[in-house]
């Protein structure tokens, strides 16, 4: 039978030809909790977006064009863990399928499989399931909520009912904690504002703030240029700076204490610009999140 595998990047991809050295796989890479996700356009609108925020060239365009190719194919297997990443763009993919009839489509997300080897892979291929009308509708209202142009929708989502697909709402959840709380800070922000409470070196706090973490490590250094720019700094250079970014020796600012204190807010200062899927965050009064 001639199948179709969707994984989310290179690892995952790395994984599966070890186990199906002849299985035509599909990439699907695209870190969808950075940069612009607006909703209600297209695919090729999207991905033309997402090209430009990436750099990436035609590589949003062929993938596409492979994608469009699924019908040649008598079963498509989406291979999403619960991983930030896969989540979301499983949601995209989920959404994309229910506008288009075809094959079956099967969906392995209990595990990550850029995290196995090709020998622990069987297992997980012999227990795919069916993806059904309700995990389609499922990943359409996920998708929706996470490309809306207000988080308001985000919050109903994580109200109602996703047990279908059990690793979207940790993941989901997260998202909507990178929305500023009251003192400015979304959620990474914080944990990596604090591991600069002495001097040390940016590569050495991203690492200990991305444990436990599935955000990618380019999301924690664009946070620390935001925290290192703007009129009022939240971090400083404890030397002067290296040419890599990730060598610099950083330490937090009084008033970046103020701030982690809740004694001061630094959107209010700086203001703030930066993307959480379809909502852009700009100027100085833009949504917070609860405590």
């Amino acid at each position: 039978m001639r199948t179709l595998h969707i994984v989310d990047g290179e690892s995952s991809g790395e994984s599966l030809r070890g186990f199906l050295p002849k299985a035509q796989i599909l990439l699907w890479r695209d870190a969808l909790y950075d940069g612009p996700v607006p909703g209600n356009v297209s695919l090729h609108k999207l991905s033309r977006i997402r090209s430009r925020h990436w750099k990436a060239g035609g590589a949003f365009a062929r993938r596409d064009r492979a994608l469009e190719e699924f019908r040649k194919f008598e079963e498509v297997v989406l291979w999403f863990g619960p991983t930030m990443v896969c989540q979301l763009s499983l949601i995209q993919l989920l959404d994309w399928f229910s506008g288009h009839t075809g094959p079956q489509i099967s969906l392995i997300d209990g595990d990550y499989a850029g995290w196995l080897r090709p020998d622990q892979l069987a297992p997980h291929l012999d227990h795919r399931r069916p993806v059904t009308p309700a995990i389609l509708r499922i990943g359409v209202r996920a998708w929706k909520c996470f490309t809306a142009p207000d988080g308001r929708g985000l919050q109903e989502f994580l109200d109602a009912d996703s047990a279908l697909l059990p690793e979207l709402r940790p993941v989901l959840v997260r998202i909507a904690q990178e929305y500023p709380d009251a003192g400015s800070l979304s959620r990474i922000e914080r944990k990596l504002l604090s591991q600069f409470r002495r001097p040390q070196k940016a590569s050495v706090g991203v690492s200990n703030a991305m444990k436990n973490e599935t955000f990618g490590d380019s999301y924690y250094f664009d946070a620390l240029d935001r925290l290192t720019g703007g009129i009022n700094q939240l971090l400083r250079f404890d030397e002067p700076p290296p040419e890599n970014r990730r060598a610099a020796r950083l330490i937090i600012t009084d008033f970046g204490r103020k701030v982690i204190a809740g004694k001061a807010d630094a959107i209010a200062f700086n203001g703030i610009d930066r993307w959480i899927g379809g909502v852009h965050l700009e100027g100085r009064d833009p949504p917070r999140r609860a405590a």
